[in-house]
């Protein structure tokens, strides 16, 4: 494998006999400043002050572990920006979150900020101003938690391999629509004063489909475009050789495709059967003249990578001048968007909660205008709000995920509630995948006046568990049961097989606001607004809308 090839050419550097002589305190500095790294604990624990003030990392990003609640946090991050002025830094670090991963709500969640629509649903909105005014938005309430870069969103086109899961922090698989939907993100992120990098899985045009390097053609030029993330496959598909590496940056990046950001390396990834292997992808990554690199390693094995970085510098493997050219451009960033004053502001929790309140309308006006509505029976939609009172509506939910692990809340909950504030006698049913539609849920069925199905897979694998659970209950209601379906997850979940479904919604998340918008289109309160930014199986194309009934 190249990653096993690259690591035998690096040895050199990290099996290398020690170094008597120490690189200068700030040659050191410049060599943090290029690291970011994660750490697990709550609090400014001894192991990440010890990288900020012995190793001048120059970021964060913070993880689930990390986050507790809004007041944790916000106490947290100014710790950490007091550590690193204490430490006599020139800026302040770069504290972020990652945007677009599976666990994105669940974040937002315990950091009991608003929540907002997911790329997906701001792509079914086909309104890229609504997008800047969310994603400024969401800046502004992450910014008073001291939190002041993202890690995306994401250039990646939904593809047939995708994970459910991770369909909605895409955009779609529309080249267009992803190029005006991540630009429009990154100008709202900036007008909120959040550095955001768009993450950009493939590098070299010999990797990519067409229609992916299409879509960097037109968007990686654009002045939004910042700073980019080169994922964990990038580095395995080009850890074959420096010079390779370089022409990576300066001919495809930056001749070819015009781009003049900075370039972030995710190294924490990288998951080879030898330790040594995790160093060299590091010290790989400045070969390959990354501006940034993201490790995500115990604190014992951050600190080695450190000092193999140092030794690759005292053995001439690393130039200092690829160090110096990265940190000036790391500094311009930062200047351009960062502040002391800022980052040791004492966190005033007063203050999210009065953009929260402010944000309601704009988060409502988005959840309802990105709800699409694929397919429908006219007379399915104006059975609902007509039901005799004293009938039943069943709701099926598949089990899924928790939103928040902390609290064992089924995430479909809040839907059974907006449901039964419009029609009380509502039976709520959860299905499990393996099991499919029992003889229990048969006899809910055979009593219902209407039934509201949700489609929602989160494994590739359980798509045709799906489909069969749906077929079993359009059988028992042979068409004379009203059934509505909801997908809220990945839309490609029934796009394929659209027939089945009499009446086909799409939330794009099962977040509460994404889910009860759909129940006002159910009961006939609004019209949905939205289309779907993906096409059956996830098949990209060039050109054309995206997928409409």
């Amino acid at each position: 494998m190249a990653l096993s090839r690259a690591c035998c050419r690096l040895r050199v550097a990290s099996e290398a006999p020690e170094v008597t002589e120490e690189l200068d305190e700030r040659l050191r500095r410049r060599v943090g400043q290029m690291l970011v790294v994660s750490f697990d604990d709550h609090i400014s624990s001894e192991s990440i002050q010890t990288l900020i003030k012995d190793y001048f990392i120059g970021g964060i990003v913070l993880t689930s572990n990390n986050i507790k609640d809004s007041e944790q946090t916000a106490n947290l991050t100014n710790a950490l920006q007091n550590i690193a002025k204490d430490a006599d830094y020139e800026q302040p670090l770069l504290i972020g979150l990652d945007l677009g991963e599976d666990n994105f709500s669940t974040l937002l969640g315990k950091l009991e900020v608003t929540q907002f629509p997911a790329s997906q649903a701001l792509a079914a909105a086909s309104d890229s101003k609504l997008t800047q005014e969310v994603t400024e938005a969401l800046a502004k309430e992450l910014v008073a938690l001291g939190i002041n870069w993202l890690l995306g969103p994401s250039m990646e086109m939904v593809k047939d391999d995708t994970p459910p899961l991770l369909t909605p922090g895409k955009f779609g698989d529309n080249i267009q629509t992803i190029h005006d939907q991540l630009l429009a993100s990154l100008r709202g992120l900036e007008a909120g004063r959040i550095i955001a990098t768009a993450k950009y899985l493939h590098c070299p045009s010999e990797i990519e489909s067409h229609d992916q390097a299409l879509l960097a053609q037109r968007t990686l030029s654009q002045p939004e475009v910042k700073s980019i993330l080169q994922t964990a496959s990038t580095n395995e598909k080009l850890l074959d050789g420096p010079l390779i590496g370089q022409r990576l940056v300066h001919d495809h990046l930056r001749r070819e495709l015009g781009f003049q950001g900075l370039t972030i390396n995710d190294c924490s990834k990288v998951q080879p059967n030898e330790f040594r292997c995790q160093v060299h992808s590091a010290i790989y990554a400045m070969q390959m003249n990354a501006d940034l690199v993201y490790l995500d390693k115990s604190p014992a094995e951050l600190e080695n990578t450190i000092e193999a970085i140092y030794r690759a510098l005292q053995v001439d493997q690393l130039p200092p001048e690829v160090i110096n050219a990265a940190v000036s451009g790391i500094e311009l960033l930062k200047s351009n968007n960062l502040s002391w004053i800022t980052a040791l502001a004492t966190p005033d929790l007063s203050h999210l909660r009065d953009l929260k309140s402010a944000h309601t309308p704009l988060v409502e006006r988005a959840f309802r205008k990105s709800t699409a509505l694929v397919r429908s029976n006219i007379h399915t939609l104006s059975t609902l709000p007509d039901l005799d009172p004293s009938s039943f509506v069943v709701l099926l939910t598949p089990i899924v995920p928790l939103l928040d692990p902390s609290q064992n809340l089924d995430p479909f909950e809040p839907l059974g509630r907006a449901l039964a504030r419009r029609h009380n006698k509502l039976r709520h049913v959860p299905y499990d995948f393996t099991l499919g539609i029992t003889s229990v849920h048969a006899t809910f069925l055979s009593r219902a006046a209407a039934v509201i199905f949700v489609a929602c897979t989160t494994q590739t694998t359980q798509h045709d568990s799906q489909l069969r659970a749906l077929r079993t209950v359009r059988d028992i209601c042979r068409h004379k049961i009203p059934v509505v379906t909801i997908g809220a997850c990945d839309p490609r979940d029934l796009l394929g097989q659209v027939q089945l479904a009499d009446t086909y919604l799409c939330t794009f998340e099962y977040t509460p606001p994404a889910l009860k918008a759909a129940v006002e289109v159910i009961f006939g309160e609004r019209e949905a607004g939205g289309v779907v930014p993906v096409r059956s199986g996830g098949t990209s194309r060039s050109s054309g809308s995206p997928y409409q009934s």
